[in-house]
Order: structure tokens, then C-alpha cells, then sequence
């Protein structure tokens, strides 16, 4: 079930690019449960999936300041993983409601350690293990589940 859950990148239609979420692709370019979501626009909006609290953000990536990341506990258990954003306006801690804007996507002022080969949201969803949820960003513990349940979301989206 979908309720409640939000489409996590601008533009809220289907316009994303890329990987895109509804087609049938069985995982990320790595072999792993996640996406890249391509957006026609460097700076897109990031928002958050589900109601939750940012639980860590590091402002570098790939040994890259600026290139931030975000670790988000949402309230429906799992933890999401964020990459290759930039300007976070939401604090670690901080409880969101879904939807919310979190960040924007990281541009080629960041060089490919960040930007990745053009304007991309990188989310993935950590996995379960023994009953208690795992934080997201990890290629050996990502919820196989996530790819059919964020193509339910983006399926939701007007053309």
C-alpha cells in the first residue's frame, strides 16, 4: 500500500528520466535493490518519502564537501538512503512529514564523484534483518522490495 507515500524527486510527474521507476528493471546499475532517478533539472527538489526524521547527514561524499547525503528514518520502519543532493534544509533530528522538502539534486559543479554522470536522485531502502531495520546506503543490505514499491508511488504520478 502506497498511502501516504510520496514521490521523492521533482518533478511530481512522470518526466523523471534515467532508470526510470516504471519500467522493468530488477535493480540499480551495481546489481542492488535501488534507484537512480534521473531529473531534467540540475537543483530538482528532494523530498521526503514518507513522514520521518533525518537521522544523519553528511555533507561529503566520494570525498567531495557539499556532496551531501542523507540517512532518514521514516515512520514506516525502513531507513532511505539520499545520495548525490546538495543543500539540505532539514536538521538530523527533525521530524518531517512526507512529502517535505529535504534537499536539492547536486550539480556538475560537484564533478562526477558526486554528480554521476547527470542531475540524479540515488535512493534505496535498507533491508530487515532479524526483525530490526537496517540503515539504507549499503549495496549488501538493500530491501529487495523497494524497486516494485517505488514503481506503486511513481505509477501514482499525472504524465
Amino acid at each position: 500500500d502506497t498511502t501516504g507515500y510520496s514521490f521523492p524527486l521533482e518533478p511530481q510527474t512522470k518526466a523523471v528520466g534515467g532508470v526510470r521507476v516504471g519500467q522493468v528493471a530488477t535493480s540499480h546499475h551495481d546489481g542492488t535493490p535501488a534507484f537512480d532517478l534521473f531529473t531534467p533539472a540540475e537543483g530538482a527538489d528532494v523530498y521526503a518519502i514518507f513522514g520521518g526524521t533525518p537521522t544523519r547527514i553528511n555533507n561529503s561524499y566520494g570525498g567531495v564537501t557539499g556532496c551531501t547525503t542523507i540517512q532518514f528514518r521514516a515512520d514506516d520502519g525502513f531507513y532511505y538512503w539520499y545520495g548525490h543532493v546538495k543543500n539540505a534544509v532539514v536538521q538530523e533530528g527533525q521530524h518531517i512529514t512526507a512529502g517535505a522538502k529535504m534537499a536539492e539534486v547536486a550539480d556538475t559543479s560537484f564533478g562526477s564523484s558526486c554528480y554521476g554522470g547527470g542531475p540524479h536522485l540515488h535512493i534505496d531502502r535498507g533491508c530487515i534483518i532479524n526483525g530490526e531495520p537496517q540503515p539504507g546506503g549499503r549495496d549488501a543490505c538493500r530491501d529487495p522490495n523497494f524497486i516494485p514499491f517505488l514503481s506503486k508511488i511513481y505509477e501514482r504520478l499525472p504524465d
